[in-house]
């Protein structure tokens, strides 16, 4: 009899420990599947949060964009400010108006100088400039300054109009570069130019010296 009642709490306790290890696997697999999806979660918010990078690297590629529209905005409205010119002047020809001629003397060691001014045109066909001439350089040509790899370059102008009904303005940006001084620039004194247009029609004016500055200023 003592016998049997052994027995039978031994059976009983196999059965509470078999009991409590099936329990304890149980909940070992339910810490599993939840430490999966919470992995699943995280995975799914950082891609949430690349697509957020992604949207906010396209919204700085539209504000270089915009900047690039800013930038070309600035270009149009630079050729439109030649009312900062230290020279003030006014010589009609016709449909042409040149305006604030000046040139700029050599920056010391330097062959060349700059003229800058403002050609105004009240026809309503474009005109080109076919050549100008001074009396002070051997030569004389038609620069623009631009970007080009993150340099400012200069390069010759290919043509140069003078928009119908409008204004080309040589502010730096675009200028006349006056090549090989013929004799000395003095401040104050004029330099006499002779333009050429496509028509044949050649018109003289004047534009006064101004000390030294930089190309493009």
């Amino acid at each position: 009899m003592k016998t049997l009642n052994n027995t039978n709490r031994n059976i009983s306790l196999a059965l509470a420990i078999t009991t409590a290890l099936t329990l304890s696997l149980t909940a070992c697999g339910n810490d599993k599947k939840t430490s999966a999806e919470q992995h699943g979660e995280h995975k799914a918010e950082s891609k949430e949060m690349n697509h957020d990078m992604s949207s906010d690297k396209k919204m700085d590629h539209d504000m270089g964009d915009g900047k690039k529209m800013n930038h070309e905005m600035s270009a149009e409205m630079s050729d439109k400010m030649d009312d900062k010119s230290p020279v003030k002047s006014t010589q009609e020809f016709g449909n042409i108006v040149i305006k604030n001629a000046y040139v700029t003397s050599p920056m010391p060691g330097q062959q060349v100088a700059e003229l800058l001014l403002s050609i105004e045109n009240s026809s309503d066909k474009d005109i080109e400039i076919t050549g100008i001439t001074s009396d002070i350089s051997k030569f004389t040509e038609f620069h623009t300054m631009e970007m080009k790899n993150s340099k400012m370059i200069m390069r010759k102008m290919d043509k140069v109009i003078i928009p119908a009904t409008g204004k080309l303005v040589f502010n730096g940006h675009k200028h006349v570069m006056l090549i090989d001084p013929t004799k000395d620039f003095v401040a104050g004194e004029k330099v006499n130019f002779t333009m050429t247009l496509d028509n044949g029609e050649k018109i003289s004016f004047n534009g006064e010296i101004q000390p030294p500055s930089l190309p493009g200023q």
